[in-house]
């Protein structure tokens, strides 16, 4: 586990979320990041979704992709591997089914 040495509430935080990690959970690919990108491919696609929500989702989802990566929960890996399993997901639901998002 890594430490932080600085003092403050956010190092206090990412301390606490180190210790209390454990890897063999988060594994390949990212759940977090499959998650995250599903949010964002649905509301990109979909126009009827207001567009301040669209914005506050992308924002939301797009900072937790990037913290799972800050705190040191995945690497670039897990999150490749979850983007490409939401494309894949995406095509068998959306495409193959010919259903509209």
């Amino acid at each position: 586990a890594i430490t932080i040495s600085s003092s403050g509430i956010f190092n206090y935080m990412v301390n606490w979320i180190n210790s209390n990690d454990i890897p063999a959970i988060n594994c390949f690919p990212s759940f977090h990041g499959v998650l995250c990108f599903m949010w964002l491919i649905y509301i990109g696609l979909n126009k009827n979704i207001n567009k301040l929500i669209r914005i506050i989702v992308s924002f939301i989802s797009i900072g937790i992709i990037l913290s799972t990566m800050f705190v040191k929960q995945h690497s670039y890996i897990d999150l490749i591997g979850a983007f490409v399993l939401v494309i894949i997901v995406y095509f068998i639901v959306f495409k193959l089914s010919k259903k509209e998002c």
